[in-house]
């Protein structure tokens, strides 16, 4: 019966490993995705859309999407939900409340990394020619805040 134990342990103790490896491998592959994208087609998808932004048919659609997106409507809803049953369902409460810590965690950490790398927002590309990273680490400047949203 200790063997048997002693053997899945080991077990999953390399599953983890695989899982682990697995994750960084996927963590490199998107790191190297993105590099290429941002020196080749980054530029040219910006100038395509910025010019097209009202020709495109599914535009007022992106901009309902991008708006459902925000967390602030999962974070009342999630608090809300979870007001109401506090009392009757801890589990659901305490559910809801982790869902509320991660949007928090994850906002508060994305907008730190936008902070830390200064990349320059579209319109300045589109208005001065301004493209790339600016960190400014003294000030938050909103114009050199673009990154990717956590609801993209």
């Amino acid at each position: 019966m200790l063997h048997t134990t002693f053997l899945v342990s080991i077990a999953k103790c390399i599953d983890m490993i695989r899982i682990r490896r697995a994750s960084v491998c996927m963590c490199l592959c998107l790191l190297v995705f993105a590099w290429v994208m941002y020196f080749t087609l980054d530029k040219s998808v910006m100038i395509y859309f910025a010019d097209n932004k009202h020709a495109l048919y599914g535009y007022t659609f992106f901009r309902v999407i991008d708006t459902l997106g925000e967390p602030q409507w999962y974070v009342i809803s999630c608090l809300l939900l979870a007001y109401g049953v506090r009392d009757r369902n801890r589990d659901l409460y305490d559910k809801l409340m982790f869902v509320v810590v991660n949007i928090a965690f994850v906002g508060i950490s994305a907008f730190f990394l936008k902070w830390l790398l200064g990349r320059a927002r579209p319109s300045l590309f589109l208005s001065s020619d301004l493209y790339g990273f600016y960190p400014d680490l003294i000030r938050f400047n909103y114009r050199y805040m673009s990154f990717p949203s956590g609801h993209v």
